[in-house]
């Protein structure tokens, strides 16, 4: 599996590792909605791509995992912060970010996880 989903503190975090493909961040969604139904508060959230070694994940993919995020309604509002450093990943961020106009959902990109823990812990 090319990702770990744990809890670090009240935060959720997803660190991606080696390659990602369209059938694993499909898999990644059932069980980062398990973790999220797991709280009684929907956590704010970090997914790292920094660690992968690539990301083979189509359009087609993002959108339907994009659409599966808009279908739900959550307990409350939240943050996900993605990290992205090589520009492959910063695209495939943006285009996610583009994508998942939901409104309980606020989704941002940082280059390193300093940046991406200050934004979480702004009020």
């Amino acid at each position: 599996m090319p990702y770990r989903v744990y809890f670090e503190g009240e935060i959720l975090r997803a660190d991606f590792t080696e390659i990602v493909i369209d059938r694993e961040i499909i898999e990644f969604a059932t069980v980062l909605e398990k973790m999220e139904r797991s709280r009684p508060v929907v956590p704010h959230r970090i997914s790292d791509l920094s660690k992968t070694s690539g990301l083979n994940i189509g359009f087609r993919e993002l959108l339907a995992l994009a659409d599966r995020r808009k279908s739900v309604r959550f307990v409350n509002a939240f943050k996900s912060a993605i990290i992205a450093q090589q520009p492959v990943h910063v695209g495939l961020a943006r285009m996610f970010q583009t994508l998942n106009e939901h409104p309980q959902i606020t989704i941002k990109i940082f280059p390193d996880l300093p940046a991406a823990l200050a934004w979480i812990a702004e009020a």
